[in-house]
């Protein structure tokens, strides 16, 4: 393993960002939560923009079905803890960053004190309840949040943008936030989404219906849109932490 100087880690970045905030990114703790197609790239950009300290939080494996989107999936990874995986390929690729990991599923109901020394809070997962419990405890704490919405059935990666849930349109997840928040008197949240109308129903999808009735039928995905949308949540994120 060579014996990396930060100064050689950080050229590049330091030209653009200059040492001063580099040095600040140095000093920053972020929590990942959800280590999918977007909280992969959330996590990975950060770290090799400089971040000092991660928090990452999942609680699930890899399967096959994740091998087109998700850093870290690969043939080796399959089965086993995304946390675990996760955090060791950040220590592979940046060596001047702290990682920890979390095996856990936020729900409604769990102690989110663990977040408290955050800078920051990136929310990638999927479920509604969940996110509106981390919505909640960050506002509480002050702790700066960026919730990222629905990137499934979509393709174009240029229509993913950051903005504040109640300017969103088009998008089902934001239409449910926006509802149980108002109900709530929240009535601010910076959200990564695409107002890209949903994909149409494939013929694979039709075919799956007819030999299953009434399964659940996975999600469609690509790696472009979730990936975007997590180099944009870590753009947002670090360029926060900057100024």
């Amino acid at each position: 393993m060579h014996n990396l100087s930060s100064t050689e880690v950080f050229e590049r970045s330091s030209l653009l960002l200059g040492a001063d905030n580099i040095a600040k990114l140095q000093k920053a703790k972020v929590a990942v939560i959800g280590l999918g197609g977007v909280g992969s790239f959330v996590a990975e950009a950060l770290a090799r923009s400089g971040l000092g300290h991660l928090l990452l939080i999942d609680k699930d494996v890899y399967q096959a079905s994740n091998l087109n989107r998700q850093l870290g999936a690969d043939c080796q990874s399959i089965n086993c803890s995304k946390v675990k995986v996760s955090c060791a390929r950040i220590k592979e690729i940046a060596p001047f960053c702290q990682v920890e990991g979390k095996e856990e599923f936020i729900t409604p109901v769990t102690n989110l004190s663990y977040l408290d020394d955050c800078d920051f809070v990136a929310d990638c997962i999927d479920t509604v309840s969940s996110k509106i419990a981390l919505v909640l405890y960050c506002q509480s704490k002050n702790i700066a949040l960026i919730s990222a919405m629905g990137t499934a059935r979509k393709f174009d990666p240029a229509q993913i943008t950051v903005c504040d849930l109640f300017q969103t349109k088009y998008d089902r997840i934001c239409r449910v936030m926006r509802r149980e928040l108002r109900q709530r008197q929240v009535k601010h949240l910076t959200v990564c989404y695409s107002p890209e109308p949903l994909k149409e129903q494939t013929a694979e999808i039709s075919r799956l219906k007819l030999q299953q009735p009434g399964a659940k039928v996975p999600l469609a995905s690509l790696i472009f849109v979730p990936g975007t949308a997590g180099l944009r949540i870590a753009h947002h994120i670090i360029s926060c932490l900057i100024n």
